[in-house]
């Protein structure tokens, strides 16, 4: 489920206290089939930065508006299946956006990503980005000092 985010190294224990990676493997798959529904387009980068976060310092865990939209999505068809949106995966147990945290795209830079990728115009590191391969971007946001610095990862699906 988690295979070519970009990233090659995990870090366990991961947010959902996972030590092995068999582990990880067994409790992923359970989530195979919602993926496979396409009941949000952030579903797998939400779930794959609990199970199989990169291996950095610190955590980037999702923001709770991550959390929140692919809830909001992805909970209906769950329970059409009977089942709940699990308690492990309560919302309100993520940052609210203003620590660093993983978060998705907003309508406007959604906008400029389709079009001719406007939102990279004031990134001062744009020359190592090659846009051609680029499927999917985050924002990660950092506060500093009162002041909301947003960083661009880039995903490859």
């Amino acid at each position: 489920m988690c295979h070519d985010l970009g990233y090659t190294e995990m870090r366990l224990p991961n947010l959902m206290g996972h030590t092995t990676i068999p582990e990880v493997v067994s409790k992923t798959a359970e989530w195979h089939k919602l993926l496979q529904t396409g009941c949000h387009p952030y579903a797998r980068m939400f779930l794959c930065s609990l199970f199989a976060p990169v291996c950095l310092d610190t955590f980037i865990q999702p923001c709770r508006s991550m959390c929140e939209a692919v809830r909001d999505s992805c909970a209906p068809v769950l329970a059409c299946h009977d089942q709940n949106w699990p308690e492990s995966l309560n919302c309100d147990r993520f940052p609210a956006g203003d620590d660093m945290c993983l978060d998705t795209l907003s309508k406007e830079y959604q906008h400029n990503y389709k079009g001719n990728f406007d939102l990279l115009e004031n990134n001062n590191n744009n020359d190592d980005i090659d846009t051609t391969t680029t499927t999917k971007i985050a924002i990660v946001r950092f506060s500093k000092l009162d002041k909301v610095l947003n960083k661009i990862f880039f995903f490859f699906f």
